[in-house]
């Protein structure tokens, strides 16, 4: 059977996918990472930050993402910018915590599913296997 098979490239609009660590402004640098310190003190809170225009946090959003991806070893390796729920508020504002890659709550939804995986083969294993009773066994009901 003869077959077609075609690569096709997709250009990618983000410059996320193209930008190299040197290319990320140190102003950017700076200011994920004093945001990564303020969140390791208090873990519960966001940064509210506002913009001159969408297209600005867009752009900065997408760089302090890149730079989280990028962090350099010597600061610890890469860290996790997750942007928060922004209803009902302005195209130019924005929500984000910065954390570690592994947070608490991701380590324990992974013991939670190991638990689960350790249940279900324990479960299997003192399974006994069900007799299959020919039909018309059943006894008449009283």
């Amino acid at each position: 059977m003869a077959r077609n098979i075609e690569f096709l490239i997709t250009e990618t609009k983000s410059p996320k996918a193209t930008v190299n660590l040197d290319a990320i402004p140190q102003e950017i640098r700076d200011e994920v990472e004093s945001m990564y310190k303020l969140q390791k003190t208090n873990p519960n809170g966001r940064f509210h930050v506002t913009f001159d225009t969408k297209q600005e946090l867009l752009q900065w959003a997408s760089m302090a993402a890149r730079y989280c991806e990028l962090r350099p070893a010597d600061l610890g390796g890469p860290i996790r910018i997750r942007k928060s729920p922004t209803r009902k508020l302005a195209d130019n504002v924005g929500e984000w915590k910065v954390t570690d890659v592994n947070v608490e709550s991701d380590k324990a939804t992974e013991a939670i599913k190991d638990g689960v995986k350790a249940v279900e083969s324990a479960a299997k294993a003192t399974e006994e296997p069900t007799a299959i009773k020919p039909r018309g066994s059943r006894k008449a009901a009283a």
